[in-house]
């Protein structure tokens, strides 16, 4: 992010974009378009055409770019997570684009007869949670903790796969729902970044938006709103069978 290339293709008013983005990194993931144009005193399609030059579809794309930037480094204080689980409750889970995609995912839970969790890392957990509490509704759900299961193997496997991961990068996840592609399974996917490359594959992707937090190897991103989006989705399925 900010290549040398980008920097000096930078017109004026977008170099006071720049500067201010430098000297606010931890606080610019947490404002609106407008209110960066204020503090900058540009327009707002200054900042737009300044995410395009960084390669950035728009705002809220460049915004999550940054918060991964930041994740990123070895800081020597981690974060607390109080402000990501807030925006998340306040406006990325009441926004009309998140429920229909929710919505959806429902729709196609409640008409599968099998439902299938993955996970790795710290998402595998979550994932065993989940088919647990989704099985309460009543729905056949199970969790397969081996990436390598061979789902090519089965081409009339009818099911849904709800595919969990913090980045949705891993190798072997990718891999997987390569696999699942090629069968009459549908793919859900449940990730933080909206743009990752798990995302492109499913059929339906739900991504928190909350910012990635890692030290090393190791990742300490909150899955709090995954937590709560699973149960969330799991009493909706058991309203929807008690309405037939």
């Amino acid at each position: 992010m900010f290549e040398a290339d980008q920097i000096q293709s930078f017109n004026e008013l977008e170099m006071e974009v720049y500067r201010y983005v430098v000297e606010h990194m931890n606080t610019i993931p947490y404002m609106r378009i407008r209110e960066l144009a204020k503090e900058t005193h540009v327009s707002t399609t200054t900042i737009l055409r300044f995410c395009k030059k960084v390669d950035c579809d728009g705002f809220s794309e460049f915004k999550f770019k940054l918060k991964e930037k930041i994740g990123q480094k070895d800081s020597l204080v981690l974060i607390d997570d109080k402000a990501e689980i807030d925006r998340f409750f306040t406006e990325r889970f009441p926004s009309e684009l998140f429920q229909q995609q929710v919505e959806e995912a429902i729709t196609i839970m409640a008409k599968s007869g099998t439902i299938v969790f993955l996970g790795l890392g710290n998402s595998l957990p979550i994932a065993q949670y989940a088919a647990r509490v989704v099985s309460n509704s009543g729905k056949f759900s199970v969790c397969i903790s081996d990436p390598f299961y061979p789902a090519r193997m089965v081409p009339n496997l009818d099911a849904t796969i709800v595919i969990l991961s913090i980045s949705g990068e891993s190798t072997q996840l990718l891999e997987l729902a390569r696999d699942v592609k090629n069968t009459k399974s549908t793919v859900i996917s449940i990730t933080s970044n909206p743009n990752c490359s798990l995302a492109r594959f499913a059929d339906v992707a739900i991504a928190t938006g909350v910012m990635p937090q890692r030290r090393k190897e190791i990742d300490y991103t909150t899955n709090v709103p995954v937590l709560y989006l699973i149960e969330y989705m799991a009493k909706k399925l058991e309203n929807r069978k008690s309405e037939e």
